[in-house]
């Protein structure tokens, strides 16, 4: 029986699909065409050539990746799990005790939480059991392998992401400052040395904003704590996503504002003050997989998106690497396939509101 894949609708030559396979073997077929058969004795990944052996199957649930152009090919495991947590003596719970972490409930493999650690070693592992667990040497980020090395870990705040049919796994540090304030020839102090400080959004620890006169063709940033240790900055007025050491936002309009920032995204807008809903919390979106390494799926379902979308995503240099509009749809796919390893800002504008949401793209 053949078992249909579907074509990537941003790469002609890959073919994705979750198949749940048997013991046995099996080859990649093109056209239901004998002539057009690849296969190899390699499993679960490999390099498939045309008249090649039968592939080696393990019965389960698997993601499979098959490129017709180069003839590389994927099986990655997909097991559902009842619970997913860390483990080790940097958790509350020390060895004897998972701390849970949440499923995303868009995807089952992904999982997340925010938790403080001390200095010391951690793993992923399923069901309060050692059974299934992943480790890697690798600290921030990795990709986790079952039975896996300890996770080195050095303590702070973090949130978690993992994903156990990838392994792919981030740790992003948390912090919270206590005062941010914008800086800058455009505001009314005129100068570098002053800041003029917003106020923390009492249900949002990442969150400030505040009314602030503007002078036309001024030049701002915002900052952390009145220090330059952390600023944000980039080139784009009266809305964008601000980077550490960024460029100097240039004021293209005089006059009141309402600044508002996200400082765990950089996502920062400058708006009428009358209007209170220009930049939205970035759980009004849900990006997903997160990480991911082909497709990043944007869930627009929430009401506030109508209209026309304009999708940008931005590296960690401030630099744009892809900038698109397209008509709401409730769920977007972007191709963020040819993106290199590391973190990216999905900025979404819509006609009304901005949201800016941090991503990690693997390999």
């Amino acid at each position: 029986m053949t078992m249909e894949l579907s074509q990537n609708p941003n790469n002609a030559d890959e073919w994705l699909g979750n198949l749940m396979l048997g013991d046995g073997e099996a080859r990649f077929i093109a056209n239901d065409d004998e002539e057009l058969q690849w296969g190899s004795d390699e499993f679960p990944t490999g390099t498939a050539v045309l008249d090649g052996p039968s592939i080696p199957i393990t019965a389960g649930n698997w993601a499979v990746t098959f490129n017709t152009d180069d003839g590389t090919f994927e099986f990655l495991l997909i097991q559902n799990f009842a619970s997913i947590g860390i483990i080790g003596d940097a958790t509350p719970g020390g060895w004897d005790v998972d701390t849970d972490m949440n499923v995303d409930p868009m995807d089952a493999s992904q999982w997340n939480l925010r938790i403080i650690l001390a200095d010391g070693e951690a793993k992923f592992r399923a069901d309060d059991d050692w059974a299934a667990n992943w480790g890697a040497g690798d600290f921030p980020e990795g990709i986790a392998i079952r039975d896996g090395a300890n996770i080195p870990i050095t303590a702070g705040e973090w949130v978690i992401d993992f994903n156990t049919t990838t392994g792919a796994y981030k740790f992003t540090e948390i912090i919270v400052y206590d005062t941010v304030g914008v800086i800058g020839t455009g505001t009314a102090n005129g100068d570098w040395d002053n800041d003029v400080f917003l106020d923390k959004d009492p249900d949002n620890e990442f969150h400030f904003s505040g009314v602030v006169a503007l002078t036309l063709d001024g030049e701002i940033k915002f900052r952390a704590n009145a220090d330059w240790t952390v600023n944000w900055g980039a080139p784009e007025f009266p809305a964008g996503v601000g980077t550490q050491d960024g460029d100097n936002i240039i004021i293209t309009t005089g006059g009141n504002f309402l600044a508002s920032i996200f400082t765990d995204t950089g996502a920062y807008s400058f708006s009428d003050p009358s209007s209170v809903e220009e930049i939205l919390d970035p759980a009004y979106v849900n990006i997903y997989p997160n990480p991911a390494n082909q497709i990043l799926n944007v869930d627009l379902s929430a009401e506030e998106f109508t209209g026309m979308i304009h999708l940008k995503v931005i590296d960690m240099n401030g630099r744009r690497v892809f900038s698109q509009f397209r008509n709401h749809n409730p769920t977007m796919q972007i191709d963020i396939s040819n993106l290199p390893v590391g973190t990216y800002f999905l900025q979404v504008n819509s006609e009304k509101h901005l949201i800016g949401k941090k991503f990690n793209v693997v390999k």
